[in-house]
């Protein structure tokens, strides 16, 4: 039986874990009390509480996070955060949760599939967005080229919007038909996808 199970998680549409992008890593442990640790451990400890008690664990659990994707800074950290605490929880307990159910379970993936498919299995996706209260299923993926870079640029004094803020903001945007949805769906199924697994750069747009 195992009694510590380690999480590492490359961000969002990478294959490849280089040690300089963000990432989030953690180490899940049964204990004698309750206890997590690291940064952004108040959502980690929300989402650690969430699932045992939905999946009727009566266990301690010590939970350190060593590395966590930075917040609010539109890489989906909080999808990242909450399928590694369930993911860690799940195979600590044998359980087969596979991450579309901890993503169900935690509150995850209500706008978007792309965080869940890339935990899963990383490179470039194409979810079909929301259909009818169920969450985005995977349409396609294609690996992230292995020898193409990518430059992240963060602002410290700056934040993205969250929770009320951020839910008011998306309920204002602009409506977005069903045409100009699957118009958006074909070029990046017809060109940018099949650009990316090809490896060229220049038709890798939409």
């Amino acid at each position: 039986q195992k009694t510590a199970y380690e999480i590492r998680n490359c961000d969002w549409s990478s294959d490849v874990c280089s040690s300089d992008l963000p990432k989030t890593r953690l180490v899940l442990r049964r204990a004698q009390t309750f206890s997590v640790t690291g940064p952004e451990r108040q959502r980690a400890e929300r989402y650690l509480k969430t699932i045992t008690a939905d999946c009727g664990a009566d266990e301690c659990y010590d939970l350190r996070i060593d590395e966590a994707i930075p917040p609010h800074a539109g890489l989906g950290s909080g999808t990242q955060l909450a399928l590694a605490v369930g993911s860690a929880f799940a195979a600590l307990e044998g359980l087969g949760l596979e991450p579309q159910e901890i993503a169900e379970r935690l509150g995850r993936g209500a706008r978007s599939g792309i965080g869940i498919a890339t935990f899963a299995e990383g490179g470039a996706v194409l979810d079909s967005g929301p259909v009818e209260g169920r969450l985005p299923t995977l349409v396609s993926r294609v690996p992230f080229p292995a020898e193409w870079r990518v430059i992240l640029i963060f602002d410290d004094e700056s934040k993205g919007l969250a929770g009320a803020s951020e839910a008011a903001a998306f309920e204002g945007l602009p409506g977005f038909s069903a045409r100009q949805a699957e118009t958006l769906s074909q070029r990046i199924a017809q060109g940018a996808l099949p650009a990316l697994a090809a490896a060229e750069i220049g038709r890798a747009h939409v």
